[in-house]
């Protein structure tokens, strides 16, 4: 059973919170007196090839603690570079 191991790029993010990329509205339904639901992760796949899916690669936006969480601070892992750096611009 021998599968291709991709080294994955991390970069580490300041002043953002998974929250901030998720609709309020949509949050908002969650809560309720007894407590409210905290994002700690968002994954997205970024597809490439059209119909023929050439590419699929998984970016993977989150916090690694609850202290990162109160500290506003995101990794972005991703195998490849040019989407990491598209993701960070967009952030």
């Amino acid at each position: 059973m021998g599968g291709k191991v991709v080294e994955q790029e991390k970069v580490k993010i300041k002043d953002i919170l998974v929250r901030d990329l998720l609709n309020e509205k949509f949050l908002k339904s969650l809560e309720d007196k007894e407590g409210r639901f905290v994002p700690t992760a968002i994954v997205l796949y970024y597809e490439a090839g059209g119909d023929k899916k050439v590419l699929s690669v998984p970016i993977i936006i989150s916090h690694e603690n609850s202290k990162e969480t109160e500290e506003r601070i995101v990794h972005v892992n991703c195998s490849d570079e040019k989407i990491i750096d598209k993701i960070v611009k967009a952030l």
